[in-house]
């Protein structure tokens, strides 16, 4: 089922602007463009496998979604090793280090349910 709400509350109550930035992961600091000139991606580049092995271990202790999220989300994690892990497992892979640690953390749930069936 599906609810139609007003344009102008759409506006208003800034339900737009929260669906791009967070659903669609829009960055509003980032150039953009109408669409019609294609930029090639920066690539990320790989850290050492060394990097690798501490947070797999994070993602394999994680007791619930919640806390993984907050620890991958946390200061120690960087971008490019969540980066890696979404491209590895392809996950999304666009957005800002929340949005990793959140697509991250949704594929652990995932597979932990299926883990239980």
């Amino acid at each position: 089922m599906f609810t139609a709400i007003e344009p102008m509350h759409v506006f208003d109550a800034g339900l737009f602007q929260t669906h791009c930035r967070q659903v669609w992961g829009i960055n509003v600091s980032v150039l953009g463009g109408d669409g019609t000139v294609t930029t090639v991606a920066v690539p990320v580049p790989r850290p050492p496998n060394s990097d690798f092995e501490k947070w797999y271990n994070t993602i394999r202790a994680a007791q619930d979604p919640e806390s993984l999220r907050e620890q991958l989300n946390g200061r120690g994690c960087p971008r490019d090793i969540l980066w890696h892990i979404c491209n590895d497992h392809d996950l999304r892979r666009a957005g800002n280090k929340e949005q990793l640690a959140r697509s991250i953390a949704e594929w652990v749930s995932i597979l932990c349910s299926l883990a239980v069936r």
